[in-house]
């Protein structure tokens, strides 16, 4: 090593860098990249149902397709219509219908993923997500949208007993949702694409 090198290594500017680096990176249990907290009622975040992440990694990644997001539940017209109301109309009977785990599991080989949310929520928190991270990249021109696949739980010392979930695997993901105009209520498509 030339005496230039060694002298840049150990001059006050390099330690300065140093110790304003390790202040700009933010590692308390606050940065979400180490401690991640999914919250039921949040309304920043879609937890993924689908337990097949291979599916998802090989979709998005390697064939960089876009894969539908659904609700866990969706609603059914039974099929006995006959009943008539008080005023004399036929009245339309909707059964809301929780997907089944194998069903869950079938739609990541059908490009589709469920999400952990009724269809309200589904269509709100889709929505909202998709307007926060359009309105980041416009204002910085950094997208901050990740999709997790997989979380490592680590415990901060031996003696800690509250867990942290890490995220694994970040993939920079965009959402887009579409929306048209049904009978009398709206009906929206979601969907995710990995963006580079």
């Amino acid at each position: 090593m030339s005496p230039e090198k060694i002298s840049l290594i150990s001059s006050p500017i390099t330690k300065f860098i140093d110790s304003l680096r390790k202040r700009l990176i933010d590692q308390s249990g606050r940065n979400s990249l180490i401690n991640f907290r999914f919250r039921a009622g949040s309304r920043t975040s879609l937890e993924i149902a689908t337990k097949n992440l291979d599916q998802i990694w090989k979709r998005i990644y390697k064939d960089e397709a876009s894969l539908g997001l659904l609700p866990i539940s969706q609603e059914v017209a039974l099929k006995d219509n006959k009943k008539e109301g008080e005023s004399g109309k036929r009245e339309k009977h909707i059964e809301v219908v929780r997907f089944t785990d194998e069903e869950i599991e079938s739609k990541a080989d059908d490009d589709e993923i469920v999400v952990n949310l009724e269809k309200q929520k589904f269509n709100s928190n889709c929505n909202n997500v998709r307007r926060k991270a359009d309105s980041l990249i416009k204002e910085t021109g950094i997208n901050n949208l990740y999709l997790a696949l997989g979380y490592l739980k680590w415990f901060e010392s031996q003696d800690s007993e509250k867990a942290r979930k890490s995220p694994l695997v970040l993939l920079p993901i965009s959402i887009t949702c579409s929306t048209k105009a049904g009978n009398s209520e709206k009906n929206t498509k979601s969907s995710i694409l990995m963006r580079s």
